[in-house]
Order: structure tokens, then C-alpha cells, then sequence
């Protein structure tokens, strides 16, 4: 399916999934630190997406594996979802515990998208789309509610 295939292809530009090690003993989150520190960028002013996917380490040298935290594998998905028009698709984002979501509707049903522990599970939940769609309603034309615990930009209903 396209929306697995997708989120596989977003973990795997972003350094596979969470348990993946590049180096021995080197978890996610500080694989991510040493690279947002090599790229001297200041947070949260800076932080283009696309510079934490893998590729050439500067100057030319070997191949530096790509890195995202859940949060940039959520807001990569949903961009490219919307972009290839692959899915309708919403990002929920709990400000309390950090946690990104993406919701997706694929293959006639609402679906949670793993792109970070099991990248391309997906997970039926038509309670969180009842969420989405309860907010979309609450604040129409926004996209949903915006700021803490609700889903940022999506692009219409997921029953479209």
C-alpha cells in the first residue's frame, strides 16, 4: 500500500526506525543531536527539514545516515502526502508529552501511520479521526484548532 510504502520511505531517509543504530549504542535522539550540532543551527529559529535527511557529509566526505525525531517524520509525511496528493492526512500533536501523530485515511478506513518505531504500520483508529474531524469542525477553515494537543494542517476532512 502507498501510505506504508510512504512512511517506510520517510524513516528511511530519516535514519530508519527508533531501535535502527548507526553507531553502536547510539540512540536516535542523541543521533539527532550530533547532527543538528554539525549543521550549527540555531533553535528553534532554524530547522530545515530536508538538511536532517541523509546524504554526503559536508565536504564530500562519507555517507552521514539521516536523522528525525518523531515530530520530523510526522510534519515530512504529511507534506509529502499532501504534496503527491498520496492521502488525505493530519498531523495530531500532543504538546504535553511531545507526541506527533499522523492520521491518514488509507484504504477506504482512518488509520494511525507509524513512521518512527514500526515505520509503514499502520493502526485502524476511527476514534482519533472522530477527533480530527470534531476540530476541523470547531474551527473551520483553520485546518484544525492549532496550538497545543490539535491537529495542524490538514488539508480538508479525511473523508475526502
Amino acid at each position: 500500500e502507498l501510505v506504508a510504502a510512504t512512511a517506510k520511505a520517510v524513516a528511511a531517509g530519516l535514519g530508519g526506525g527508533v531501535n535502527h543504530e548507526h553507531v553502536f549504542g547510539e540512540s536516535l535522539e542523541s543521533r539527532w543531536q550530533r547532527r543538528f550540532q554539525s549543521l550549527h543551527l540555531v533553535f528553534p529559529r532554524d530547522l530545515p527539514i530536508g538538511l536532517l535527511l541523509g546524504g554526503r557529509a559536508a565536504g564530500g566526505g562519507a555517507h552521514e545516515p539521516g536523522t528525525g525525531l518523531q515530530r520530523h517524520r510526522a510534519v515530512l509525511f504529511k507534506y509529502v502526502c499532501d504534496s503527491l496528493r498520496i492521502c488525505a492526512s493530519a498531523l495530531v500533536w500532543d504538546t504535553r508529552t511531545e507526541t506527533v501523530l499522523n492520521v491518514a485515511w488509507a484504504g477506504g478506513r482512518p488509520v494511525v501511520v507509524d513512521c518512527t518505531e514500526e515505520p509503514g504500520q499502520l493502526r485502524e483508529d476511527y476514534e482519533l479521526h472522530q477527533l480530527v474531524l470534531q476540530l476541523e469542525s470547531e474551527h473551520p477553515g483553520t485546518g484544525g484548532a492549532g496550538g497545543g494537543g490539535s491537529p495542524v494542517g490538514s488539508r480538508g476532512s479525511l473523508l475526502q
